[in-house]
């Protein structure tokens, strides 16, 4: 599973599940369009792991109440 978000006409933001010395986790980063047209990650993201996901997404969810 992923998605992507057009920020800008040249930045995406990018997520996807991937998988590291058998670990899974949530890759949140940020993509920016490269001279020939590729997006290319770059270090602007976060890596949480899939155990801690539910409380990382309680914590954005939390962050976006107190903002509305």
């Amino acid at each position: 599973m992923s998605f992507v978000v057009q920020k800008s006409a040249t930045l995406q933001l990018r997520g996807e599940v991937s998988q590291h010395d058998g670990r899974e986790f949530v890759n949140i980063r940020e993509w920016l369009k490269g001279k020939e047209g590729e997006y290319l990650p770059t270090k602007k993201g976060v890596t949480v792991p899939l155990n801690k996901m539910a409380e990382f997404s309680n914590a954005v969810t939390n962050l976006s109440n107190e903002v509305q």
